[in-house]
């Protein structure tokens, strides 16, 4: 004995079905030409995000000069140069390791140890330490492709310690600090630029071609009323004045009389700012012509001590 289906039921549970199917298809239709069809600034914004990866370009910080033009403080051009071995057969090592020791001018256990090396990357001697030759050098091996090189700026003191107090550092990290650097930084630091390449979603270059570029603006030049000569012969007669009275520090400032423009400015004890890490004590960046308190001196009668002129 069978039982006949009940065929009115059916179709309306079918016709029900076909309706929830037929609404689900027209809400996804209706969200893929959401996204497909009309603008979205975010979805650009992400996609330029995951895909093109900035590259920055250094701008060059303005030069310190003094009233002759003298370079007080310029920069320089210095790379910092790595290797990841990863990247090279065990014979590519081999073969490289004394043209490296070469260029880099660093013994040949140095250069094998660091293609030895088993992290992935390898840098080489202190920060910033190889010249452009070296450079050019390094971009000419048939292993080049192993190699990174980054391009930077650091400050170069022509005169050494000459007014440091005045003129205050650039930090290794490419901070100014102290006097004019840290014054004047933004004038001086201009404005760095940046290049984009094609990048897939794990950061791999798919182009190198340029998509994107912002050209860098290098800082501007500073000029002062301090006379290089004049500082000179200031620090010189200063450093003996101290000597001679047996004390612990002394300032000089040295003026126009015309024009109440500053000619010379120094402070003992004072710094290199080149190595500026090797101080006892960071008093020594503090020019204290301008930032030191001093207590006037009383004369004999209790009042303060004024200059005597003598008329002849």
């Amino acid at each position: 004995m069978t039982t006949r289906p009940n065929a009115p039921g059916e179709r309306k549970r079918i016709i029900w079905l076909a309706g929830i199917f037929a609404a689900i298809g027209l809400i996804l239709f209706g969200r893929i030409a959401y996204w497909q069809l009309l603008p979205h600034e975010e979805i650009v914004a992400l996609a330029e995000a995951l895909h093109q990866r900035p590259n920055d370009i250094p701008a060059v910080r303005g030069s310190i000069l003094d009233a002759t033009g003298h370079y007080l403080v310029s920069s320089t051009v210095r790379y910092t140069i790595g290797v990841s071995p990863s990247l090279l057969t065990k014979k590519q090592r081999l073969d490289l390791a004394p043209r490296l020791a070469d260029i880099l001018k660093i013994s040949l256990e140095e250069a094998d140890e660091a293609l030895a090396y088993e992290g992935e990357y390898y840098q080489f001697g202190e920060r910033y330490s190889f010249t452009h030759q070296q450079a050019e050098d390094i971009e000419s091996l048939p292993e080049a492709n192993a190699f990174s090189m980054e391009v930077r700026f650091p400050r170069l003191y022509p005169d050494d310690g000459l007014a440091a107090g005045v003129l205050g550092f650039v930090s290794m990290a490419g901070v100014a600090q102290y006097g004019l650097e840290q014054f004047y930084d933004r004038e001086l630091s201009g404005q760095a630029g940046a290049w984009y390449n094609l990048a897939d979603l794990a950061s791999h270059q798919t182009m190198a071609d340029r998509v994107g570029y912002r050209s860098a603006r290098d800082g501007a030049d500073l000029y002062l009323t301090l006379d290089r000569n004049i500082q000179l012969i200031a620090e010189a007669i200063l450093r003996e004045g101290i000597e001679q009275n047996k004390a612990t520090t002394g300032s000089m400032i040295v003026l126009d009389p015309n024009t109440g423009a500053i000619l010379a400015m120094a402070m003992h004890p004072s710094y290199r700012p080149g190595v500026y890490w090797d101080v006892g004590t960071s008093d020594r960046y503090v020019n204290t012509c301008v930032s030191a308190i001093y207590e006037p001196v009383p004369s004999a009668r209790g009042s303060p001590s004024r200059p005597r002129w003598k008329h002849e």
